[in-house]
């Protein structure tokens, strides 16, 4: 019966243990149903060689030596931001080497670069990215504690039954510093007033800043706790028990780095020269 496929080692193993038998390759051939070619071929790379087993194959040269797999890291890294096409334009020029766009994707995968989509960052207007960057040149070396709440409901409300009593229990009549992020509840004339008759000073703060904003990251680690509940709340009420037990269980030492992380926030955002960062 014709074969269009290797033997495999116990095929072949099966062959040499009917020859130790005494077996002719007629017979070999007729019982295990090989072309007696096949079984003669076998018979004498064991006698020859000593082993009957397959030898592994090289296979295709690859097309990019060292140096281009040097050149091709090089490439990757420097120009991370930039579409494959580019990449292996650069790759190209660099190198001398003209190679398939799939082979420049291959490599990059063989050494660990890989496509991602860009995380969404939210539009920040020019007026605005000027002011950030010059709030974060003025405040690099600041190292005044952040205490933030951000709600746009009720606002002056939650400023008396909350803000103020967590105020005096931690400052008491020393100075202190509330930090919002310039919602328009939060700049309301009703809202300076509030501030001004109970001694709070606010923040000065740059708007469209998240990524200089604690809370934000404290708002996202709050949101992977509920993500990682078996239970799922069934209305509104269940969701507000829930959000508080879960606030209650993140350790101070979460907040405590966020806090500390204030002034890398603020050098990233001068070397990002008024753009977006990791933070």
């Amino acid at each position: 019966m014709p074969r269009s496929s290797e033997l495999s080692d116990f095929e072949k193993g099966i062959i040499i243990g009917y020859h130790k038998c005494g077996l002719s390759l007629r017979d070999i051939s007729s019982y295990l149903e090989y072309p007696k070619s096949t079984v003669a071929y076998v018979i004498k790379k064991w006698k020859v060689s000593g082993d009957y087993r397959n030898e592994p194959r090289v296979g295709r040269p690859t097309k990019l030596g060292d140096r281009d797999q040097r050149v091709l890291s090089r490439e990757l890294r420097k120009n991370r931001t930039q579409p494959m096409a580019v990449i292996r334009k650069e790759f190209q020029r660099a190198s001398g080497s003209i190679v398939a766009m799939n082979t420049i994707r291959k490599e990059a995968h063989l050494q660990g670069f890989h496509g991602r989509a860009a995380a969404h960052k939210p539009l920040i207007t020019k007026s605005n990215r000027a002011t950030l960057l010059m709030w974060c040149k003025a405040h690099r070396n600041w190292t005044v504690p952040i205490h933030g709440k951000l709600n746009a409901d009720a606002y002056c409300t939650i400023l008396d039954d909350n803000v103020l009593p967590t105020l005096w229990q931690f400052y008491g009549l020393d100075p202190c510093y509330f930090q919002d992020d310039n919602a328009s509840c939060h700049v309301s004339t009703l809202t300076k007033a509030w501030y001004g008759a109970n001694g709070v000073h606010r923040m000065d703060w740059p708007a469209q800043s998240p990524d200089l904003n604690p809370i934000e990251n404290l708002w996202d680690a709050l949101h992977r706790r509920i993500q990682g509940c078996t239970t799922r709340p069934k209305s509104v009420k269940e969701l507000l028990f829930l959000l508080q037990a879960e606030w209650k269980k993140i350790p101070l030492a979460v907040i405590q780095r966020l806090v500390e992380s204030m002034p890398r926030s603020v050098h990233a955002v001068i070397a990002s020269r008024e753009g977006s960062t990791n933070y």
